[in-house]
């Protein structure tokens, strides 16, 4: 039986009060009995029988992470997730046409997403005559039924910040960081405290569009990692990182290093499930209270990273009816297809952190300061016994080189945890859980099919310097790997992966841009079929029909040096020799911003025509591109629409190139949101 987590997102003062029944394990917290018990029938996750264990449990691994500067790696290494991004021997017969690659259009209310049915939050959706777009905390209702637009009405998200949106019906769920201060939290292996921002949704019906009226405010102490629409289900997957305690800093020589890590230990070591445990509220309206309980909260049988991550799933108009589902550590990628939720614990690894970084330069720090002092078991004991005195030091949060690195097992190093949830309403359920050699970069790189989940994993330290395609099958509560193919673009990084039912193409680049076609039509005996090699990469794949792929990226020299955005056409028909039909350059210093989001790219199906957002690296300016394919030729031709600085919209922000949209409407006209202005596109 799968498990499900059924505590409600309650906003009462009083603290939420959960059980599990597993093996008759039955417990209370807040002094009162659940009426909505989690079941847990498989070893992999077990329920936390108190929230002491649960406390002890984070403690336990998040002192390996501790040193004299509080959390953080030796040197200044930023993180990111997303919203980026030898051949095995191929036995048997070769398929003697390509995989089906039907094409692919917007979602119904006009976002390209990844996958058919699930919804993704966007800045304008649209449910046919009704468009709804937010800039910043604005919100704006439009009538798109006639020759123009007409604004209808507009309302203030209360506190948020950038959000976006999803429509359902006649509600419109907005969901985005909280305004002002970040929370209390700080991201694993992250240095600077307090980075990780709450979360804000507010529910606003626009049953009436004339008069938008938000009917429900919820805040999370924890970070967006997904948000998807099932139907009229929204499921938010949240990440509470590391508590940011009352660590110090040493002020100067080893022993003030070792004083201060002893103190950092100490912190750790008393720190209370309060700290832990991320709270909901109605926006300040009442006290806040836990979001989810001591007792909903699953722990892995393995794995030693601590954090943790929450599964809020409501129907759009009844937030108050969410349940919850949790799992003890940090999962920083998701992917969710239509019955299934997959989190991904990768190892950390150089990228770029969102958020703010600090502008004032970093403070020179002698080369003593970085080397971990020689302590003798006896010394370290005595350290870590030592009781919490105040160190005469004060947190710099640019002092960011902590006095050594966190001790990581093996496979913490080097692998990716994975953990399954079947979808069925509001219930996530529980399934199974494995892990894969290598890095998984963002959620593009995932996908399932038939209970069969497909992954391409990048190298970590413990692998070769290459990349994979890995198919795992669920057995029972494990994910087993059944099948992979190695060697996948040796010394270079995955750009883009497009899933089909039996077909992964996956382009990697360093100075060329191979192209490789694996069949999966075998999800145990995965196969390596053919490569195309070219100049320039894509960094996003869209499925047109016909057994043909429009490839969005950049054209680069034979060096490697990138020189522009371009538009490819590709032909996958024999997939033993993929070709290149035809390519477009977009301009030279141009970036084609679909690489990077998605939903700056749209297909028409009935007018064989692509959209996409170009901007220019010299002037800033925004163009939209359209694209027609002509039997094997693309034809092309360029529309500005923002200038150098953008428009500043009803929220007051100027987004540029990066807030403009495409929506097709049923009756084949396109709207243009700049992310300040409304129009329809001339074709």
């Amino acid at each position: 039986m799968a498990t499900r987590a059924g505590a409600r997102v309650g906003l009462a003062a009083t603290a939420l009060a959960g059980s599990f029944v597993a093996g008759m394990v039955v417990a209370q917290t807040g002094g009162g009995q659940v009426t909505d018990p989690v079941r847990l029938t498989h070893a992999a996750l077990r329920p936390a029988s108190s929230c002491e264990e649960l406390r002890q449990w984070f403690v336990d691994r998040a002192l390996d992470q501790v040193t004299a500067w509080g959390w953080g790696d030796p040197y200044p290494v930023y993180y990111a997730d997303d919203l980026s991004f030898g051949v095995g021997e191929a036995g048997g017969p070769v398929p003697a046409a390509g995989a089906r690659t039907e094409e692919v259009g917007s979602s119904e209310t006009g976002t390209n997403v990844q996958e058919a049915g699930v919804d993704e939050p966007d800045t304008v959706k649209t449910s046919g005559h009704l468009m709804v777009t937010v800039d910043g905390d604005v919100l704006t209702t439009y009538d798109v039924s006639g020759d123009a637009p007409v604004r209808l009405g507009q309302v203030v998200l209360p506190g948020v910040d950038s959000a976006e949106i999803l429509l359902s019906g006649d509600t419109v769920v907005a969901v985005g960081p909280e305004r002002g201060a970040a929370t209390r939290r700080a991201l694993p292996g992250r240095p600077f405290p307090g980075l990780l921002q709450g979360t804000r949704l507010t529910v606003v019906d626009v049953g009436d569009p004339s008069d938008p009226t938000v009917s429900d405010t919820r805040v999370f102490d924890a970070e967006t990692v997904a948000v998807r629409l099932h139907g009229d289900v929204v499921r938010v997957v949240l990440s509470s990182g590391l508590p940011d305690l009352d660590f110090t800093s040493p002020s100067g020589g080893r022993w003030s290093q070792w004083r201060a890590r002893a103190h950092n230990r100490a912190v750790v070591r008393e720190s209370t499930i309060e700290d832990w445990l991320p709270t909901v509220s109605d926006g300040g309206r009442t006290t806040a209270a836990d979001l989810v309980d001591c007792a909903d909260v699953a722990l892995p049988d393995a794995g030693r990273r601590p954090g943790l991550t929450t599964v809020v799933a409501f129907p759009a108009d009844r937030p108050e009816a969410a349940e919850t589902t949790a799992v003890a550590g940090d999962a920083r990628t998701a992917y969710l297809s239509t019955d299934r939720l997959y989190l991904a614990s990768s190892p950390w690894t150089a990228g770029w952190i969102p958020g703010p970084m600090p502008v004032e330069p970093l403070p020179e720090v002698r080369s003593d300061a970085l080397t971990e002092p020689e302590m003798t078991p006896e010394d370290e004991a005595s350290l870590d016994d030592m009781p919490i005195d105040p160190v005469p030091s004060a947190v710099d949060p640019r002092l960011i080189a902590p006095a050594s690195t966190p001790t990581k097992s093996a496979d913490d190093a080097y692998d990716t945890r994975l953990y399954a949830f079947a979808l069925d309403g509001t219930h996530t359920d529980y399934l199974a859980s494995g892990r894969v050699r290598g890095q998984i970069a963002d959620r593009w790189a995932m996908d399932a099919v038939d209970g069969t989940l497909r992954v391409a994993v990048g190298p970590t330290d413990g692998t070769a310097n290459a990349n994979a395609v890995v198919t795992l099958a669920e057995q029972g509560s494990d994910l087993v790997e059944i099948g992979r193919v190695d060697g996948l673009g040796v010394g270079e990084q995955i750009k883009s992966v497009r899933w089909f039912d039996d077909l992964a193409i996956v382009v990697t680049f360093r100075q060329t841009d191979p192209l490789y076609a694996v069949d999966l039509g075998d999800p145990a005996a995965p196969r390596l079929l053919g490569e195309l090699k070219i100049p320039g990469f894509s960094e996003y794949l869209h499925p047109i029909g016909d057994e043909r792929l429009l490839g969005v990226g950049q054209s680069a020299t034979l060096r490697g040096q990138v020189t522009g955005a371009q538009l490819a056409l590709f032909d996958v028909s024999d997939l033993t020799s993929p070709t290149r039909l035809d390519v477009a350059s977009l301009g030279r210093q141009t970036s084609a911003l679909a690489g990077q989001d998605p939903r700056q790219f749209t297909w028409l199906p009935d007018r064989d025509t692509a959209l996409t957002v170009v901007s220019d690296w010299r002037t800033g300016r925004g163009s939209v591109v359209i694209a027609t394919v002509d039997g094997d030729r693309l034809r092309t031709r360029t529309v500005q629409v923002t200038d150098a600085e953008g428009d500043a919209g009803p929220g007051g922000l100027v987004r540029g190139a990066s807030g403009v949209r495409l929506v097709p409407l049923a009756d084949g006209r396109v709207v243009l949101w700049t992310g300040a202005r409304v129009s329809f596109l001339s074709l």
